[in-house]
């Protein structure tokens, strides 16, 4: 979808310490980009709960597959 839209890749960020994701972000091709990790600390709101946020994030891209 994001080819047929003009996007050349996909980008996303993960949690430091989310050992799950960030193994299957890199099997699935996405590799950490040059933006050092950056710590976010908060609070947000997800199905109307408030929850504390406190984390380091990276960030990884992938090239995305026109084909």
């Amino acid at each position: 979808e994001a080819a047929t839209r003009g996007h050349p890749r996909l980008l996303l960020s993960v949690g430091a310490g989310n050992d799950y994701a960030l193994d299957l972000y890199r099997r699935l091709g996405y590799i950490r980009t040059a933006t050092p990790p950056r710590r976010i600390k908060g609070t947000i709101s997800l199905r109307g709960k408030p929850f504390d946020i406190d984390d380091t994030l990276f960030d990884f891209e992938k090239a995305v597959d026109s084909g």
